[in-house]
């Protein structure tokens, strides 16, 4: 939520620039390709095995089974492709001025941190405001 305020209040204060557009329009066309490709895929694999078992290089009883092993090896092979992503959306959003949720939480819990010593500081000032003001009266005139 913080994150979108932050936005928000950027692109009101000042243009994004054209950088800035073309990271934002190259990130959300590889989000674009990564989601048309995770549908693409099964169909992909599925009539590729059809046409295998057209060939007679597979049976039609083992179809199911060759289906599933190929979409596990694509799942296990996309591991590696979800962190490049990650790396790459976090580029992007340092890039952008903008930070992650993990780099919000531990900024916020320092801030909450820092926020609570100052509010025992403050305590611990009036506190001894208090007891130089009983050492050392003002005198009335």
């Amino acid at each position: 939520m913080a994150e979108h305020a932050e936005t928000q209040t950027k692109s009101t204060q000042e243009p994004i620039s054209s950088e800035e557009k073309k990271a934002r329009t190259e990130t959300e066309n590889l989000f674009h390709k990564m989601y048309l490709f995770g549908l693409g895929i099964q169909k992909d694999i599925e009539e590729t095995v059809n046409h295998l078992i057209e060939k007679g290089e597979a049976k039609a009883e083992q179809r199911e089974k060759i289906v599933d092993d190929f979409v596990k090896r694509a799942k296990e092979g996309s591991t590696a492709i979800e962190k490049k992503i990650e790396e790459f959306v976090n580029q992007s959003l340092e890039s952008m001025n903008l930070v992650t949720k993990e780099k919000y939480d531990a900024l916020k819990k320092q801030f909450d941190a820092l926020e609570a010593g100052n509010e025992a500081l403050e305590k611990r000032v009036k506190e001894l405001e208090e007891q130089i003001k009983e050492l050392h009266p003002k005198k009335k005139s």
